[in-house]
């Protein structure tokens, strides 16, 4: 795909800039998933590449976006083997040339006939390390949203993004709030019973973490704040787009625990207690997100991933045994009737 003048003159500057100007280079668009940035590798001879990631705008919060990435880039600097290497940027970060990773992801792995499992237990050893370490020194300033996870983003950013996103978006379910408002602040209330103690990705799953020669690195880091650790293992184990068994789940969720530990024993109650609680919180956004890229942004591709994680909810809720959640229970289950009938109609 031919890249516009543009970006191919800011993109010329920023490699002049960085001790490339004197070699031709070729430039390659490469496919994202639900960001707007635009990702392109640009090899420079036949051994060497680079990774240009381009988001433009004037936007507030595409500005804010562009610094978060680039400052907590760049603040794992001093952690390495986590995030790939930020060579340099253009402007307010909305150019960005970064380490290429290759193209293989933990996604990929899973269903290959590779052994995936190593993988997942790397994932977590550096996912303790992304939220114990990258905590030290971590400004909340560079947060491109709220710089904390809290009760204000389950509510907004994830039970109400459920309802709006999915609920009424893509499933046409029109209903009063309060029908679903009890599970919703039932389900904070659990959830906040788990410790924000560290730094959390906020979208930590397999299309996120990429397999190289180096071990696993992780991408779209620029959600990244202060909040529960916890959140970041629900994102892994409810990753709609592998579907892990229940044996590999609990066989992480323990791996996790024991790191856990080894810095806050005191805590473990609260993080058992409290965990389930935020696996709903990440499914319902998962939900909510993919209805409106679905949706609104017209992105097919996440079309495929809404059964599964309808699916996980669905189990998750009721092997909770909480009757606070039938409700939301009860919603689920009309969900799973009104997708069925539109997959139909596909």
């Amino acid at each position: 795909m031919e890249i516009g003048e543009e970006f191919h003159n800011k993109l010329r500057r920023l490699l002049g800039g960085l001790g490339f100007g004197g070699r031709s280079w070729t430039s390659e668009r490469l496919t994202g998933d639900g960001s707007d940035r635009e990702f392109y590798r640009i090899r420079l001879g036949s051994d060497f590449s680079l990774i240009a990631v381009y988001n433009p705008g004037e936007a507030h919060q595409t500005l804010k976006e562009n610094m978060a990435y680039l400052k907590i880039g760049e603040h794992f600097k001093g952690i390495p083997g986590l995030l790939p290497e930020i060579y340099g940027s253009s402007g307010l970060g909305e150019l960005i040339i970064v380490e290429d990773l290759g193209d293989t992801r933990l996604f990929d792995l899973v269903g290959s006939g590779e052994e995936f499992l190593p993988y997942y237990e790397e994932a977590i050893e550096k996912l303790w390390a992304f939220q114990t370490q990258g905590i030290k020194g971590f400004d909340t300033h560079w947060c491109s949203q709220s710089p904390v996870y809290d009760e204000e983003v389950m509510l907004q950013k994830e039970c109400l993004y459920f309802k709006r996103a999915f609920l009424e978006g893509v499933l046409g379910l029109r209903m009063e709030e309060d029908q679903l408002m009890h599970s919703f602040y039932h389900i904070i209330e659990k959830a906040k019973e788990a410790e924000g103690f560290g730094l959390i990705h906020r979208d930590f799953q397999s299309r996120n973490i990429m397999v190289g020669k180096k071990g696993l690195r992780f991408v779209d880091w620029q959600g990244a704040r202060i909040g529960p650790g916890g959140y970041d293992l629900a994102s892994l184990l409810a990753d709609p787009y592998v579907s892990l068994d229940k044996g590999y789940r609990l066989y992480l969720y323990e791996l996790y625990l024991c790191l856990f530990q080894t810095l806050f024993s005191a805590k473990r109650l609260s993080f058992e207690r409290s965990f389930p609680y935020l696996m709903l919180l990440r499914n319902l956004q998962i939900l909510g997100a993919f209805g409106f890229l679905y949706k609104v942004k017209g992105k097919p591709f996440f079309r495929a991933f809404i059964r599964p994680a309808l699916d996980f909810l669905l189990e998750l809720i009721r092997d909770m045994g909480d009757s606070a959640l039938s409700p939301l229970e009860d919603v689920v289950v009309i969900s799973e009737e009104v997708w069925t009938r539109q997959e139909g109609v596909q």
